[in-house]
């Protein structure tokens, strides 16, 4: 709001930047109601949290690297911190609370 209040940069309202924004919002609103089904259905937080809290930054970090690719590859750590939190979020899954 503040950038756009003292006008220190100009806002550029562009067709693709409409259409990528409403579709993020729509995908948001879909997690979201996923998640409130889930819960209604049995879900229980113990396992939707690891779930959601893990599930979600492994795709936004696919998705990034997709849109913008890096100028360097990144470190191998990169990957393996990755490769944890999906591993992670598929254990809690696997061996769920009773």
């Amino acid at each position: 709001g503040y950038l756009l209040v003292t006008r220190s940069e100009p806002l550029e309202v562009t067709p693709r930047g409409m259409t990528l924004s409403t579709l993020a919002g729509v995908l948001g609103a879909l997690g979201a109601l996923s998640i409130v089904f889930a819960m209604m259905h049995g879900g229980r937080p113990i396992v939707v949290a690891p779930v959601v809290f893990a599930g979600a930054p492994v795709i936004n970090t696919l998705v990034s690297l997709l849109w913008h690719k890096p100028a360097a590859p990144p470190s191998p750590l990169f990957y393996v911190g990755i490769l944890l939190a999906a591993v992670g979020a598929s254990l809690v899954l696997r061996f769920k609370p009773v």
